[in-house]
């Protein structure tokens, strides 16, 4: 099984670029390939480092090495393939045809209950289609050519069963990066070597497929990974599995040996650190901006921001900013507080509001179609600029003599909390940069000027 995994893995890496570029659900971040083989890669390590060479230790260290290395939505998932695949390995000294099977079968359906919500077109249905092939007779390379050819056809059908990869011509990367796997495994059985891969050159997605990714803005902010050990709960998982639900989506919760690893999409870090919290310590823990992720795909962004130099970090990665001394009233420009008319560009009060707007920008899109997205989104959208003082809060020219004042003034403003981002100075307090986004399930960003100075924005 050794010989195989390793195949499995260079073949993921062969084609590691491409199944970043087809990433394109849950959300487009870019990054299937990359979770994928580090998943893969982890497994692997630790089968090489196992002493114990019969088949049911090597597949237990590969499941624990794949749970301890999971990244991403995908690489979680597949780490609880791995640990169906071990379950049944366990008591085998040898993988016949039906003992393969019936493995995948329980690795198909383990990995579907431990996604919370799951899809179709993904990862477990190519997973189903494979534990469902039937087994002609005992041969065991027979029987991986019909499960390859049966993941291989339920793959080109994620296509058509995704709403984000429809009439993009492009199959959901996840469930091609486990057939992958299954191509590295069928040919180490047949003892066919599979050559390292070479240095890969970036894949240009269709026209389609890129619009797919420049589209609508992610809902949850953050991809969170978290592995938990001492209980506090009789059945942590459960426990996870409903209170996860309240704060995210793209949920996984995968158990291992006295611990279980958590996968999640999240804008609310407060409420979600306070859950894992609650059922157990967490041993580490991974945070990714899927904003950033996304924006670092958009090669040909060519959105500038009109604002003063000193506030460069907050657009630092999405776009170039413009001294206001030497900028023109041009396309593809978001200008804060302008001086004068602008007839091209789009004038935005605040540097919060510009910050927000500029992730909906799209690289490909006409400046007259940029415009009216970003300009329906600055409509939609509410911004308040707060000042400190020694007797309280600044807002609007009223004072709060507290922070909690001003909270409850603002939530009377707000439709509903929504999706909310506060701009602290850098002299703004620890704890009161935490008092806001625990009240407000707020991110934060932090603003390189000396004076007390925050900005909140709310986006319905």
């Amino acid at each position: 099984m050794m010989e195989w995994m390793d195949a499995g893995l260079a073949e993921l890496e062969s084609q590691r670029v491409k199944l970043d570029q087809y990433n394109l659900f849950p959300v487009p971040d870019g990054d299937t390939g990359r979770n994928m083989t580090a998943t893969v890669r982890s497994a692997v390590n630790a089968m090489h480092q196992s002493r114990d060479e019969s088949l049911g230790a090597v597949l237990a260290r590969m499941a624990d090495g794949a749970l301890m290395g999971a990244r991403g939505n995908s690489g979680v998932i597949l780490s609880q393939i791995f640990a169906g695949l071990a379950e049944v390995g366990r008591s085998k000294s040898v993988f016949e045809a039906a003992d393969l099977r019936n493995a995948l079968q329980n690795a198909a359906r383990r990995a579907r209950r431990q996604v919370v919500n799951p899809v179709e077109g993904t990862i477990l249905t190519v997973a189903d289609a494979v534990a469902e092939t039937a087994v002609a007779d005992g041969d065991l390379c027979a029987w991986l050519d019909a499960a390859l050819a049966c993941g291989e056809a339920a793959l080109k059908r994620t296509g058509e069963q995704l709403p984000p990869l429809i009439g993009t011509g492009l199959v959901d990367a996840g469930a091609l990066g486990y057939v992958l796997i299954l191509r590295g495994w069928n040919k180490a059985a047949r003892g066919v070597s599979v050559p390292l891969p070479e240095k890969q050159e970036p894949w240009v997605l269709s026209d389609v497929g890129k619009r797919r990714f420049h589209g609508d803005a992610v809902a949850y902010y953050y991809d969170v990974e978290a592995l938990l050990y001492r209980f506090r709960h009789a059945e942590p998982e459960d426990i996870l599995a409903e209170r996860l639900s309240e704060v995210g989506d793209s949920i996984v919760i995968a158990p291992g040996l006295n611990t279980v690893k958590v996968h999640v999409h999240t804008d609310q870090p407060v409420a979600l650190m306070k859950i894992l919290a609650d059922v157990g310590d967490i041993r580490q823990m991974e945070w990714l901006d899927m904003r950033a992720q996304i924006e670092e795909r958009r090669q040909d962004n060519r959105l500038s921001v009109v604002v003063d130099p000193d506030l460069h970090p907050v657009f630092e990665g999405m776009c170039r900013v413009l001294d206001p001394d030497l900028a023109k009233d041009e396309p593809d420009l978001l200008w804060v507080r302008p001086t004068r008319p602008l007839t091209h560009a789009i004038a935005v009060p605040t540097v919060g509001l510009a910050g927000q707007a500029a992730l909906e920008y799209v690289g490909e899109d006409r400046w007259d179609v940029n415009r009216e997205r970003l300009s329906r989104h600055l409509a939609a959208m509410k911004s308040w600029l707060v000042g400190r003082s020694d007797q309280g809060y600044i807002m609007s020219g009223r004072l709060y003599p507290s922070a909690e004042a001003l909270l409850a003034a603002l939530l009377v403003e707000m439709d509903t909390i929504g999706i909310v981002t506060v701009y602290l100075s850098r002299e703004a307090r620890r704890e009161e940069a935490a008092f806001w986004q625990d009240a407000l399930a707020a991110a934060l960003v932090q603003v390189p000027v000396d004076e007390p100075w925050m900005e909140i924005v709310w986006q319905p």
